[in-house]
This record gives structure tokens, sequence and C-alpha cells, in this order.
């Protein structure tokens, strides 16, 4: 469930008020690009996601530390499974993927201004686990969209806010994708990012890290089924938060 409240609900607001000016230009540019995405190629539509996500970034004074770029595949798609501490997750694994991505993000989530502009924007898909049925077309609809090419942001903790650096288990059923597509699988592990929804006034700056982890090709994990691949998945994130805190 998605709630904003106490820090939350502070940064949330602020970050709209100190970009109000910006709203005139800024929606009608995602409005129209929606309704003609013909005339707006992929890669523009997400260059402009990426310019107003790095105003948000820059609005909370957080700075990320990208470790492991070099780990994310080159060409085809895949699939990246992050740790899942808050809003500004995405943020974070976005600002530091130069190739168009898009994600699946929590129907309530993907229904809140700007974000629901971005999803349309990516052809994102927004998950309703109220609905078994309808979760199950939403996962189908991301399997076709990897095997057409398109690379994928999935947190499989499920969406919860403030997890800190601490992992809740993650779900196997959000890596059925993947198989189903072959493609490979890149672990992230997001570091301190629930930090920038938090803090005190005035705000001072964040720092945060996420690391992309080796990727795991199909044929390494094509004889496992989805729990035995979550498992391998989730201990090389705790690994990675584990060493990065303690470095």
């Amino acid at each position: 469930m998605i709630e904003l409240k106490g820090w939350d609900m502070f940064r949330y607001i602020y970050v709209i008020l100190i970009n109000f000016w910006r709203y005139p230009f800024v929606f009608p540019t995602l409005h129209r690009m929606i309704k003609n995405k013909e005339k707006y190629p992929l890669e523009k539509r997400y260059k402009y996601v990426l310019r107003l996500m790095n105003i948000v970034r820059y609005s909370l004074h957080v700075k990320v530390h990208a470790y492991g770029v070099e780990n994310i595949p080159s060409d085809g798609s895949y699939v990246m499974y992050p740790n899942h501490q808050g809003k500004f997750d995405l943020l974070a694994i976005f600002l530091n993927h130069k190739r168009p991505c898009s994600f699946v993000v929590e129907k309530e989530a993907g229904q809140m201004p700007l974000v629901t502009e971005i999803v349309d924007l990516l052809n994102a898909k927004r998950l309703d686990n109220t609905y078994p049925r309808q979760a199950v077309k939403t996962m189908n609809e991301v399997t076709e969209d990897l095997k057409d090419g398109m690379p994928f942001v999935i947190f499989p903790e499920g969406y919860y806010d403030n997890n800190e650096n601490q992992l809740n288990e993650m779900k196997p059923g959000a890596f059925k994708c993947a198989v189903r597509a072959k493609v490979p699988i890149v672990p992230v592990a997001l570091i301190d990012t629930y930090k920038a929804m938090r803090g005190t006034f005035p705000l001072r700056a964040v720092h945060t890290k996420v690391v992309f982890l080796p990727p795991i090709s199909y044929e390494d994990y094509k004889d496992r089924n989805t729990v035995e691949i979550r498992d391998m998945v989730q201990s090389r994130v705790e690994n990675c938060i584990e060493e990065y805190l303690h470095a």
C-alpha cells in the first residue's frame, strides 16, 4: 500500500511547490508525447523522463553513487530485480540506465500525478495484486514486451516504503516473466535510497548507492524453479548490501 505521511509527505509537497512553475511546460509536453507516440521515438520519451527524474533528484538534494554499470547488458532485453526501499528507488536505477527501459508499478502508485504520465509514456505496467487474474494478465504483458526487446525493472518484494536496508522476502512469481521470455536477470542492490524521502528541515544532502550486479544468463538459471531463482537473487542482493554498508 502506498501512503504519504510524515517526512515523506513533507518532501513530496516540497518538490511539488519548488517546481510549480515548471508544470505549465511539463504536463502539456508529457500529454502531447503520450497522444503522439508515433512522432516521439521511445528514446526521446525516455530521455525526457530522465530529465524530469534528475530535476526531482536535484530538488531532493540526493546524490546517487552508481556501481557496476558495466554489468548492464548492452543490448537485448533483461529484467532488473532490485530490493525496494521507497519512492526514490526507480529514479536511482533509471538515472544510471541510459537505454530505454520500462517498469512495473503498484496500481495505486501508478495513479499519482506525474507518475501516471511517466507510466503511460514508457508503456509501463500497473500491477493490481488485489485481483489475481488481472495481475497474471499484467505479467503476461511484461513477458511479451521482454520478448520484443524491452528491458524492465520489477520489484520482487512488492511495494513498500522505508524498508531501510532490510529486505522482505522476494516473491517467486515475480521471476516467471524472465523465465518465460528466456532473458538475463540483473540483480540490483539499492542502499540508503529510503533516505531520499526522509530528513529534517532544511533539507540536507543525502547520499545513496545503486549497485548493478553481474547478470545471470538464462542458461545459468533455466534448470531452476522460481523459488531457487528467487533465493539466488535475494542472497546476492543481501550480500551486496551487507558488503557496501560495512565497506
